[in-house]
């Protein structure tokens, strides 16, 4: 048995992705849009409503969230329904201060890289995956500067996560569509030489693969897979750059819905599954399983552009007191080690819970997001 702590949101909007701890505090995205802020210290919730909401008939996402070099929250808020290109923002959770960034396209995911710059992976035109243009863009804070690139179809229909190693390399997971059938992609783009390298792994569900996290230098790979109900399908991949070659790891025990991925202290790969579970790989269970792999590489094409800035200061946030609630669950050993959460204790049916998001935590410990009608954050210590 392994002891949770959980933290019931005052947000009805369901949470979505989730920083990284520091010093005590989490950050997150709520579809509303709202940005949140919790403090596992004081037991305390704020929330900033995004300034920048669309007309109706169109909707507004604030979607992957991370820290700048100076622990700053940036997100990426988009626009769905409309052609118009969602921004880059910013908050100063002292000043209230939200500064917008425009970019080149509906931004996803975003991370900083060791020089400050942030990466983000979206797409132009229309809210279709089987329509979109996919595109992997960075943007220097400091000179406004903008640099995007245009991913080919039918290779990226559209790019999920991405990670960013020490060489600048752009890793990214991908979601499938018309142009994919019976295959899985992830892809790095070398922005130094324009090149963007997709490997394609045989897949029953081409349309899911959600998380993505590289080592250090880039040199090993982890992706996470949806597999729903196919037994012996793998949720979770390794790809060793050097070799050139790919495990899987099977689960005997579907369905799995495994998402956001991250690599804790040791190097061992953590995920969240919609279907009631935080997992990892065995450390004992041997069943990984080679798996073929082909790749494609080409050069694809560079855009520059200024970026202009939006600026909207608002009020101090609401500050919610939670009170968290301690549970024992059980973990059940196979090929993944999996934390089975608690039932959803909220008026909300059917299960499962939907743990969406996870990242680490100190020391040691696992934060992730529960969507529900109340969405609610966890903290695992194994």
């Amino acid at each position: 048995m392994h002891k949770i702590l959980e933290w019931p949101l005052p947000v009805s909007s369901g949470v979505q992705y989730l920083t990284p701890e520091k010093g005590g505090k989490i950050y997150f995205t709520g579809w509303t849009p709202t940005i949140g802020e919790l403090d596992v210290g004081k037991n305390t919730v704020k929330e900033w409503p995004v300034p920048w909401r669309p007309k109706p008939p169109a909707l507004g996402y604030a979607e992957g969230i991370t820290y700048d070099p100076n622990s700053i929250p940036w997100f990426a808020l988009t626009e769905a329904g409309t052609p118009q290109a969602g921004m880059i923002v910013s908050l100063n959770p002292k000043t209230s201060l939200f500064t917008g960034y425009g970019a080149g396209g509906y931004p996803r995911h975003l991370m900083f890289d060791a020089q400050g710059n942030v990466w983000y992976t979206g797409y132009q035109g229309i809210n279709n995956i089987n329509q979109c243009t996919a595109i992997v863009g960075t943007l220097n804070p400091q000179t406004l500067d903008q640099q995007y690139w245009l991913l080919p179809r039918p290779f990226i229909p559209c790019p999920e996560a991405l990670w960013v190693d020490s060489q600048r390399n752009v890793w990214m997971s991908i979601q499938g569509g018309t142009g994919m059938q019976d295959v899985a992609a992830f892809a790095r783009l070398q922005p130094s030489t324009d090149e963007l390298t997709c490997w394609f792994i045989p897949a029953a569900n081409p349309a899911n693969f959600h998380g993505i996290v590289a080592d250090e230098k880039g040199a090993t790979v982890w992706i996470s897979y949806e597999t729903f109900q196919n037994p012996d399908e793998m949720a979770v991949f390794k790809f060793d750059v050097l070799s050139n070659t790919c495990l899987g790891y099977p689960h005997k025990q579907p369905p799995v819905y495994a998402r956001q991925i991250f690599l804790d202290s040791r190097g061992t790969p953590w995920f969240a599954d919609w279907f009631e579970k935080i997992s990892t790989i065995s450390p004992v269970a041997k069943c990984e399983k080679e798996v073929k792999i082909v790749s494609k590489t080409l050069r694809v094409q560079q855009l520059k552009v200024k970026t202009k800035t939006h600026r909207r200061e608002i009020g101090p946030p609401e500050v919610a007191i939670i009170k968290p609630r301690e549970f024992k669950i059980p973990v059940v050993e196979g090929c993944y080690t999996e934390n089975i959460l608690p039932p959803n204790y909220f008026n909300f049916a059917p299960n499962p819970v939907g743990a969406i998001a996870i990242t680490p935590g100190k020391p040691d410990r696992i934060y992730y997001a529960v969507w529900a009608v109340q969405p609610r954050i966890g903290c695992l210590q194994p």
